[in-house]
C-alpha cells in the first residue's frame, strides 16, 4: 500500500469540504486554487497541472500520481487533494496518508 484514503467529501465550499473529509493537517496540498484564503495551513502547496493548462477530468489522476510520489518519499505524511471552487458547483477534498502515517 502506497497511499490510503483517510477521508473524502464534496461540499459547496472548500472549508466545509476539508472539514467533512476529516480536517487533518496536510503536509502537502495538491490543488488548482492555491490562493484560496479558506485553504488549510500547509508548508507545501502544489498544482500538478500548472504547466499543462486545463486538465479537466485528468486533474485527479495527476493529483493521485503526485500524492503517491510524495508519500513514497515521506511515508508518514498526509496529502490533501482538492478541486473545484467558487466558480463551480462545489469542492471535492480527499486526504491521503502514507504507509507510515500514525493518527
Amino acid at each position: 500500500i502506497r497511499a490510503t484514503v483517510a477521508g473524502c467529501a464534496r461540499e459547496a465550499d472548500l472549508a466545509r469540504a476539508v472539514a467533512r473529509a476529516g480536517g487533518l493537517t496536510p503536509d502537502l496540498w495538491l490543488t488548482e486554487t492555491a490562493d484560496d484564503p479558506a485553504g488549510p495551513p500547509v508548508e507545501s502547496v502544489l498544482d500538478p497541472a500548472a504547466g499543462l493548462g486545463a486538465t479537466s477530468g485528468a486533474l485527479g489522476v495527476l493529483q493521485a500520481a503526485a500524492a503517491v510520489a510524495h508519500l513514497d518519499a515521506h511515508g508518514g505524511d498526509t496529502v490533501l487533494a482538492t478541486c473545484g471552487g467558487p466558480e463551480g458547483d462545489g469542492v471535492a477534498a480527499v486526504f491521503l496518508t502514507g504507509p507510515d502515517h500514525t493518527p
